[in-house]
């Protein structure tokens, strides 16, 4: 498929995909015509990469997960190596994202005694 239609595929800019590819994310195969031809992997991978993003996940984290889905010819230990440090990482960072939303949730709960400024901002620091 063209870049057009890839980009409609997947919700980007074609743009954005060729951003992608020169990053190695994606790759394209070339018509006769030098037109880029993708396949329907890089549809697979381009959603991956838009729901990661949106989830905060850099797409210099993705490089690796994405040449494992590419590398058919990997060990299988290899791979499961890797998606495990991935999954370790993913559970530290939804740990940190935890004690700091209820951070957030115990100075949202500060009571306000109509101050001209704000409480929270000068007990922030105390109530840890």
């Amino acid at each position: 498929m063209r870049i057009g239609e890839l980009a409609s595929r997947t919700g980007v800019t074609p743009k954005a995909v060729r951003y992608y590819e020169r990053l190695g994310l994606v790759e394209a195969a070339r018509t006769r015509s030098g037109y880029r031809d993708f396949d329907d992997a890089a549809v697979e991978v381009i959603q991956m990469i838009r729901n990661a993003q949106r989830l905060g996940v850099k797409l210099s984290e993705m490089d690796e997960i994405i040449a494992l889905i590419r590398d058919h010819q990997r060990p299988c230990a290899s791979v499961r190596a890797v998606i495990s440090a991935k999954r370790r990482e993913v559970r530290e960072r939804i740990a940190s994202l935890d004690e700091f939303e209820k951070f957030l949730a115990r100075l949202e709960a500060l009571d306000e005694d109509g101050e001209a400024s704000c409480p929270i901002l000068s007990r922030a620091g105390r109530d840890r």
